[in-house]
């Protein structure tokens, strides 16, 4: 009995140790570090759903891996740096050979922005978006300017970039290739303020994608067809 008294007691003051080390590790993480861990983790997963499909080459998924798993934990000046995440959907048309099919994406995306001023932002990002037949993943510039310089403002956005593309229907068929495309992007949007080092963005804008699909059987020439996707923008998401 005396021995299992003893044995208990020395289970008790190891598991209080652990419990002090474990907070004091936490209370020594600064909490930009946190943030930036939070970052990497979201990105993570941001790549892990897009690299599901195969059609993109190894050497590139490791770049692209590399490069924005890197970039939360290397931001150059903390104080100066903000990381976006969003979710949102995608609403419009695919307009081809004058008619329209209905289109609808959800979307992910990650933007990492450096405050050039107090009222401009700019930097780059990547974004996923599924849509029922194609799946696209947009690598974009992107510049924020806000029309006051409190946390709580307005603001507009501008997105350039292009975007890696695969579609259900050609994926299998070797005369066929698609790919994403030119994109564009203006969204009209609001910060708020959560707290000292968490905002919330929402904004509504415009989005035009423009997709081409490249044959190439015998009895034909190159033959390309271009299609344009015009979309309505919804995204809501915190910076931090």
């Amino acid at each position: 009995m005396i021995k299992y008294s003893i044995r208990n007691k020395i289970n008790v003051k190891v598991q209080i140790i652990r419990k002090q080390n474990i907070f004091f590790l936490f209370k020594k993480f600064k909490s930009n570090k946190i943030q930036r861990l939070y970052a990497t983790i979201c990105v993570t997963q941001l790549l892990r759903f897009a690299f599901q499909k195969n059609i993109i080459n190894h050497t590139l998924k490791h770049l692209l891996t590399i490069t924005f798993v890197l970039l939360p934990f290397f931001s150059f000046s903390q104080k100066k740096i903000t990381h976006l995440l969003e979710g949102g959907a995608l609403v419009g048309a695919e307009i081809a050979r004058n008619t329209g099919d209905f289109k609808y994406a959800p979307n992910l995306r990650y933007t990492f922005l450096y405050a050039a001023t107090s009222r401009l932002q700019f930097g780059g990002g990547l974004a996923y978006e599924k849509f029922k037949k194609e799946t696209l993943l947009p690598l974009y510039a992107d510049a924020h300017v806000y029309l006051r310089e409190s946390v709580n403002s307005p603001f507009f956005t501008a997105q350039a970039g292009y975007a890696l593309g695969w579609h259900s229907d050609y994926q299998k068929l070797e005369q066929y290739e698609y790919y994403g495309g030119l994109m564009l992007g203006f969204d009209y949007g609001q910060r708020l303020s959560i707290s000292d080092n968490l905002k919330a963005h929402i904004s509504l804008g415009l989005r035009f994608q423009t997709p081409r699909i490249e044959v190439d059987v015998a009895y034909l020439d190159e033959y390309i067809e271009r299609v344009n996707y015009v979309m309505m923008a919804l995204k809501m998401g915190i910076a931090f």
